[in-house]
C-alpha cells in the first residue's frame, strides 16, 4: 500500500506539491477547469531548484525547504521518477485532445531524460558518482510497443 504525504494521493511532481516528498507547499483555492490546482500562494518553505538534463535543457522544480537543504545525489533518481510521472499525468490529463499515439510518442522521448547536474552550483566530482538514474519500473508509465501488442495464435500442426 502506498503511503501518501498529502490528502490528494499525489505521488508525482504536480504544481503546489514538493517534487520529492510530495507534501503540500502552496495554498489552493480549488482546481482549474483542467484539474490543475488553483494556487493562491506558495508557503514560506517552498523553494525552486534547477537541474541540467541529459538533453542539455534546464528543468525547474519546486521542493520544500527540507528536501532542498538535504538534497543529495542519491535523491536524483527518485526526483526524476516523480517528475516523469508528473509529465505523464500532464499528458494524460491536460492533453486530452492528443491522440493516444501522440501521447505515447511524447512520453517515449520524455521518459528517457535524466538529471545530469544541479544548477547553478553543480555536483562535485565525488557527488556525481552517486547520482542515481530513475528506475523505469517505478514510473507507472505504460509505453506499449509492437512487442506488447497481442499476437496471433500460432497454428499447431
Amino acid at each position: 500500500m502506498i503511503k501518501y504525504n498529502n490528502e490528494y494521493n499525489v505521488d508525482y511532481d504536480k504544481p503546489g506539491f514538493c517534487a520529492l516528498c510530495h507534501i503540500i507547499i502552496a495554498d489552493f483555492d480549488g482546481f482549474n477547469p483542467n484539474m490543475t490546482p488553483r494556487i493562491i500562494r506558495f508557503h514560506g518553505t517552498a523553494r525552486q531548484s534547477y537541474f541540467k538534463l541529459s538533453d542539455g535543457s534546464r528543468m525547474a522544480v519546486m521542493m520544500c525547504e527540507g528536501c532542498l537543504s538535504g538534497f543529495a545525489p542519491e535523491d536524483v533518481g527518485p526526483l526524476m521518477e516523480s517528475v516523469i510521472r508528473g509529465w505523464h499525468w500532464e499528458v494524460e490529463t491536460l492533453m486530452g485532445f492528443w491522440t493516444d499515439e501522440k501521447k505515447k510518442s511524447h512520453m517515449r522521448v520524455y521518459r528517457k531524460k535524466e538529471i545530469v547536474d544541479r544548477l547553478p552550483n553543480g555536483f562535485s566530482s565525488k557527488e556525481i558518482t552517486k547520482v542515481k538514474k530513475p528506475r523505469k519500473n517505478r514510473l507507472n508509465v505504460k509505453d506499449r510497443t509492437h512487442r506488447d501488442l497481442p499476437r496471433k495464435p500460432r497454428r499447431v500442426r
